[in-house]
């Protein structure tokens, strides 16, 4: 049976205007500022390493010093640390995105629970965070090869033609999204976590899509205040570049990227959810003899 994403997003939208939200958005603010300062720390500290590199080298042309003068003005959240100090500052912010993420899956999930508890942040911590790694790097291999004709049908035709590249780059997408979601609510392994993904993507892919386009057209409204708050660039410059000169933006992109955030997690979380309800047997299913499930597109 087909989920209903006027469903899907029913159950998300509660759970998003519940009070476990508002404090996993107070949280993904917290992140998201680690976040920026770990990234512009370290694109800082490598461009300084190679600058110096270049320095023993002999005389630095004008224009190398230049677009390092730009950068170092972009990346305006950077700390002044060294490489592997930076590095180490990069892995943390990983490891507390990680953290974040598990607790608000596990949270917006238990609709039996209306406070935020340390057991949805720890319990079973160290497997789920080991096998989110290893889904993560499986997604990005399985994506990175599906990729390929979405890279290569430009070059041999062109126009509207080309976007059919993209079909079998979605199939996949679909079909292995919720892996992550299998290891962090049912405790699966990577390998099992894929199969149960993709298992309950068959025969739902029409009204996934949906509920993504739907999320999609959610979280670009939530980007429209940073765009307001934020004066274009002009020229050359970009309005990344033009955020993080701006306190104000930067505020106002931390609060806003939170927000779609929680509701990206809560909307995913309750369809997960409703897969795995509609892939349950019925008491007439398992009485049937005749019961079929369902493996179509």
């Amino acid at each position: 049976m087909s989920i209903e994403p006027r469903v899907v997003f029913q159950d998300g939208i509660d759970a998003f205007l519940s009070r476990n939200a508002v404090v996993l958005g107070v949280l993904f603010v917290a992140v998201g500022a680690l976040a920026s300062v770990a990234v512009d720390s370290l694109g800082l500290a490598l461009s300084e390493a190679l600058l110096a590199a270049a320095r023993e080298q002999g005389p630095v042309p004008a224009d190398v010093q230049a677009e390092y003068a730009r950068l170092r003005e972009q990346l305006a959240w950077a700390a002044d640390v060294s490489v592997a100090d930076a590095f180490w500052l990069f892995v943390a912010s990983v490891a507390t995105g990680e953290v974040a993420r598990i607790g608000a899956i596990r949270a917006l999930a238990d609709e039996g629970s209306d406070d935020l508890t340390v057991e949805h942040f720890s319990q079973r911590f160290f497997p789920v965070f080991a096998n989110r790694v290893a889904v993560a790097i499986l997604t990005a291999l399985v994506l990175a090869v599906t990729a390929i004709p979405t890279l290569l049908l430009p070059s041999v035709v062109s126009g509207w033609l080309a976007l059919l590249g993209l079909v079998p780059f979605a199939y996949v997408l679909v079909g292995v999204y919720f892996a992550s979601f299998a290891v962090t609510l049912d405790d699966d392994g990577p390998l099992e976590a894929f199969a149960r993904s993709w298992s309950l993507a068959s025969g739902n892919r029409v009204p996934l899509v949906l509920v993504a386009l739907g999320v999609l057209a959610v979280t670009l409204a939530f980007s429209l205040p940073t765009v307001v708050a934020v004066p274009l660039p002009t020229g050359t410059g970009s309005l990344a570049a033009a955020v993080a000169a701006s306190p104000a933006g930067f505020a106002v992109a931390a609060i806003t990227g939170a927000i779609a955030a929680v509701f990206r997690v809560a909307i995913a979380t309750h369809a997960y959810r409703q897969l795995v309800d509609r892939a349950r047997p019925t008491v007439d299913d398992r009485t049937d003899p005749t019961a079929t499930t369902d493996d179509t597109f």
